[in-house]
């Protein structure tokens, strides 16, 4: 299991939004056998990814859930997970600034 993720901690201005598990639709690049994640959208709001800031996966039996550490093009951080038995993608964590 690698885990190579970064988030923002609350001394740099950001709140965590925890447990959101919405479905959300994603749009990924595959190059050189990793999916990257572009854009995505969550009720109804479209979120460009400005940077990948870290990747892992997670075993549940046979089954794999990858998840991305997302810095947004508005400075907003997402951590997203992919199930690759069920085939969707879920926002699980957003950290924003205030």
């Amino acid at each position: 299991m690698v885990h190579a993720h970064t988030f923002p901690k609350q001394e740099d201005g950001y709140f965590m939004i925890e447990s959101i598990h919405d479905p959300i639709e994603v749009i990924t690049m595959f190059a050189a056998g990793r999916m990257k994640p572009i854009r995505f959208r969550w009720k109804n709001k479209i979120v460009k990814v400005a940077k990948v800031t870290g990747d892992w996966v997670r075993h549940e039996g046979q089954n794999k859930i990858h998840f991305f550490a997302i810095l947004a093009d508005n400075a907003d951080y997402y951590e997203i997970r992919y199930d690759s038995r069920e085939m969707t993608w879920q926002l699980t964590r957003v950290w924003m600034e205030g």
